[in-house]
């Protein structure tokens, strides 16, 4: 239950909205998964899951991109909408696919990036739109700097860190990036 980033629980809780099932190859402690996200019933295989719940929405809480679009292809031929984790693919191909996807089935896909909804951005917007800490000028945006540096960490942090930069300062004029590696 790790490393869900909350999506898991996305919905629990909210009016009107029920947590048909959990979903997960991983059987290991369904109960205690099935408690947390208070699904009324556990499956192994999402295709099943699909097939008898019918669901109006689902969420997609894998961080490995390589498992969304299979998942969301399935989800959007029933006409589910989609809450998916970061990142949606690591493919242009893909990225492709998926809004051709989403565009014949005419469903909804949102990809999380919830640090946009934290007070601490939502104020930071708010002080910005009323002028009172002055304009911005520029803006920059590091990952953790660690042993998953380069694409891995653009694509684990970056994706946050970019959906925040255009939530507070609206679409970039220009991007510039400094690659490095340590032969350079």
């Amino acid at each position: 239950m790790l490393g869900l980033h909350g999506l898991h629980v996305a919905f629990r809780g909210l009016p009107n909205v029920q947590v048909v099932a959990h979903v997960d190859s991983n059987s290991d402690e369904s109960e205690k998964k099935m408690s947390v996200t208070q699904a009324q019933r556990y499956y192994s295989d999402y295709i099943e899951m699909l097939d008898k719940e019918s669901p109006d929405i689902v969420v997609l809480t894998s961080r490995h991109p390589g498992d969304h679009l299979s998942q969301i292809e399935a989800a959007a031929a029933r006409g589910c909408h989609i809450y998916c984790e970061k990142p949606m693919t690591a493919d242009l191909n893909e990225a492709d696919r998926i809004i051709d996807l989403v565009e014949t089935y005419g469903i909804k896909l949102c990809v999380a990036h919830p640090s946009r909804y934290s007070l601490a951005y939502r104020e930071m917007k708010r002080l910005i739109e009323a002028g009172t800490i002055g304009t911005p000028l520029s803006a920059y945006g590091r990952g953790k700097c660690d042993h998953r540096g380069g694409g891995e960490d653009l694509m684990v942090l970056g994706t946050h860190i970019l959906d925040l930069q255009e939530f507070l300062f609206g679409f970039p004029e220009r991007v510039w990036a400094d690659v490095k590696t340590r032969a350079q």
